[in-house]
């Protein structure tokens, strides 16, 4: 069997209303979620878990499904390509079935004892891979001879500020833009976080001005689909259409993901675009649509490993 293997790691994506409840009550019990003793965990997960289940997938269904599992998994295919025979590429998903701790066991299965396992949530922080180094670290603790790099911050690598200026600049042409006014959005995490040392808002804050800077446009920043009534990261998505309502151009710039979901399609393009066409008149206002698969993001995971091996 082959001695190498990659895992490529992404968000859940739910084909059913089963599979949202599934997963929604497995990431409430999660520690690094939930902070909290086990009982209390296990009763705000039921209970978040009760109230929002259904409403989710409602929102599933109006925009017809996620790409996350169908994106990932060509991504996963065009890298083995890429890579030949020498390594083994697999995909796995976070609060979901075929977990990163159920794919590392299948690979040493398999007699793979030198694995990468790759983030695709690109800007690292606590929220998205907390769970899976926890999931590295119980493998790692079981099977010592087996190496395991865990690379959680594709967002350093040349390739990924190339590939959202690419996306950029395509989307500028295609609608017929001037000089629009980018405004990132990236999924909010709770304050908490950041101030127990979290530094994903400054990761965020470094790509967005990278690549603003090198295509020589304003931009801003905010943070997008919270929920609950703790503090999250501050300013809302939203809130900023509002402060930027009366400019000529806005684009939305998902920049914290790699493939649609339900947090690009539904938040983005029904609530906030919706909202701003609706509510603030505004005429001129687009989203940057991410690609089931491109080359120059699959570049990016191909220096991941390489850089790493």
């Amino acid at each position: 069997m082959k001695g190498k293997g990659i895992i490529l790691v992404n968000m859940g994506g739910a084909e059913s209303q089963d599979e949202v409840k599934n997963f929604l009550k497995n990431m409430f019990m999660d520690k690094t979620i939930l902070p909290l003793p086990l009982p209390l965990r296990m009763f705000l997960s039921w209970r978040i878990t009760s109230k929002r289940y259904k409403k989710s997938w409602q929102r599933y269904q109006e925009v017809g499904g996620t790409d996350i599992k169908h994106s990932t998994e060509s991504y996963a295919k065009q890298l083995s390509s890429l890579l030949g025979n020498k390594y083994l590429v697999e995909t796995a998903y976070v609060y979901s079935k075929s977990s990163p701790l159920q794919k590392l066991q299948a690979m040493i299965a398999q007699e793979v004892s030198d694995i990468t396992v790759i983030s695709m949530f690109p800007h690292p922080s606590i929220c998205t891979n907390g769970i899976i180094r926890k999931n590295i670290q119980t493998t790692q603790s079981k099977y010592t001879d087996i190496s395991i790099r865990f690379i959680e911050d594709i967002c350093k690598y040349d390739n990924f500020l190339k590939y959202w200026q690419t996306l950029i600049k395509n989307h500028i042409e295609s609608n017929n833009l001037k000089s629009p006014l980018l405004l990132f959005s990236a999924h909010s995490i709770p304050q908490t976080f950041v101030d127990n040392g979290d530094k994903y808002p400054d990761y965020v804050l470094d790509s967005a001005t990278k690549i603003a800077d090198s295509l020589d446009l304003e931009f801003d920043v905010g943070y997008q689909s919270r929920f609950g009534k703790a503090k999250w990261l501050l300013p809302e998505t939203q809130e900023l259409l509002q402060v930027y309502k009366d400019e000529q151009e806005v684009v939305l710039v998902p920049i914290s993901f790699v493939c649609e979901n339900l947090e690009t399609k539904f938040d983005l393009d029904v609530e906030f675009i919706r909202f701003a066409k609706k509510s603030l008149k505004m005429r001129n206002i687009t989203r940057i649509k991410l690609p089931v698969n491109n080359e120059i993001l699959l570049n990016t995971l191909k220096d991941a490993v390489l850089n790493n091996d």
